[in-house]
């Protein structure tokens, strides 16, 4: 009969467990470390390619402010020329204006001048707006109440010749739309000059519609006797 010994196999399967278990959590260990060295990378990474785009949208917003900046100086200087050149325009526009209103005020005096017949003179054409005017040199005193844009002194030797100038005026094709006879004055002959009696008289004329007043008084010196009518021819 063989005798075997159970003690000694109990006590070797009692050592190998503890190894057996170190062998089992160490290798559970490195499944863990691995696993989260592999998550911190991937954090890591994640992190990087955070800060990095962070660093390009700052360099973006860097390059949209300077920008902005340059639109912001580009737009306060167009506002500067925008305004110089509103000034210009202002200016230049003046300028037409006041070039414009001669060559109206310069139409109108010649228009009113061509249609002078003989045995009238006149003595001032001058620009009213609303208001009161004064006399002509030597005339009468004419109501430029109610607007009128032009007004005409003069002198004529009888009422026929002043008829024939108002009914030049107001059968004229041009610059005036209405023409109205203000006032008219019976000057006594001058006995020490040898002046015959003659009329003193004002009309009033109003320009075509669209043309802009004028404005001032004009002495029209080519057509103008700054005295009284000489004796007419018998």
């Amino acid at each position: 009969m063989q005798r075997i010994n159970l003690a000694t196999t109990k006590k070797t399967a009692a050592a190998g467990l503890p190894g057996a278990l170190g062998m089992v959590f160490a290798v559970l260990s490195l499944l863990l470390l691995a696993a989260l060295a592999g998550h911190y990378y991937h954090l890591r990474r994640h992190h990087d390619a955070a800060r990095e785009t962070t660093r390009q949208l700052e360099r973006t917003l860097a390059d949209r402010e300077r920008e902005n900046e340059v639109l912001h100086r580009l737009v306060r200087e167009t506002r500067k020329l925008e305004a110089r050149q509103q000034a210009l325009d202002e200016r230049i526009a003046a300028v037409d204006g006041m070039f414009t209103g001669r060559q109206d005020w310069h139409a109108v005096v010649s228009e009113i001048s061509r249609l002078v017949p003989a045995g009238v003179w006149l003595t001032e054409i001058a620009s009213s707006a609303a208001g009161t005017g004064g006399a002509a040199a030597g005339g009468p005193e004419a109501d430029r109440g109610g607007g009128p844009a032009v007004m005409v002194h003069g002198r004529a030797v009888d009422s026929a010749a002043l008829v024939a100038f108002l009914k030049k005026l107001q059968a004229g094709e041009g610059r005036l739309a209405a023409v109205d006879f203000r006032e008219m004055i019976r000057v006594p002959a001058d006995a020490a000059t040898g002046i015959p009696a003659h009329f003193a008289f004002a009309l009033s004329c109003e320009l075509a519609a669209g043309m802009p007043a004028p404005e001032g008084t004009h002495n029209a010196a080519a057509v103008v006797d700054h005295g009284a009518p000489p004796v007419p021819p018998e």
